[in-house]
């Protein structure tokens, strides 16, 4: 299991209108496998955008994956 955080702050002055003026990112990760072959993957992200002129955005993301390796 893991977690990180991220952030993106970009200089305001060379932004244009509509542009990302902030990222800011939280993410938990877990990964299980099941066999030497056979690997399964859950990852939960929580973004959050700031925009020049525009309100805020946010988004909740859950990923699922599995991997097969031979």
């Amino acid at each position: 299991m893991s977690a990180g955080w991220t952030y993106d702050n970009p200089d305001n002055d060379d932004l244009t209108a509509g542009s990302r003026k902030l990222n800011r990112a939280w993410y938990v990760t877990n990964q299980l496998r099941l066999a030497p072959s056979f690997l399964f993957g859950l990852d939960y992200l929580y973004w959050t955008t700031n925009y020049l002129g525009l309100p805020e955005g946010t988004d909740n993301r859950l990923n699922f994956y599995s991997v097969y390796t031979f």
